[in-house]
């Protein structure tokens, strides 16, 4: 999405001035097809460009931020649940093996 940021403002040098970043830090972004962190909101005020766009490992739409963090839940619950069975001692159930409560 850089790519679309830097053809809005029509150059990396105009780009770069109107993020108040040098065009030779543009040129280095380019390849890795990502803005910088800092520069993020800055990029998106001049351009127009979303932060979710330029960075959605910082800034993740909404429907996946909610996949995220339900995705940690079920891995979370996953890990360590407890398991009680009539007449037995209670175990906790871990990454597929028992344990005994200790």
């Amino acid at each position: 999405m850089i790519a679309l940021a830097v053809r809005k403002a029509g150059s990396q040098s105009k780009f770069g001035r109107l993020v108040g970043t040098p065009q030779s830090t543009v040129r280095e972004w380019l390849p890795k097809g990502r803005v910088g962190d800092r520069s993020v909101l800055k990029v998106e005020a001049a351009t127009g460009v979303s932060r979710h766009d330029l960075r959605p490992d910082l800034y993740p739409h909404e429907s996946a931020a909610r996949t995220g963090a339900s995705d940690r839940l079920k891995i979370m619950s996953a890990m360590a649940l407890p398991v009680r069975s009539p007449g037995l001692t209670p175990r906790v159930v871990e990454r597929g093996g028992l344990r005994q409560p200790g």
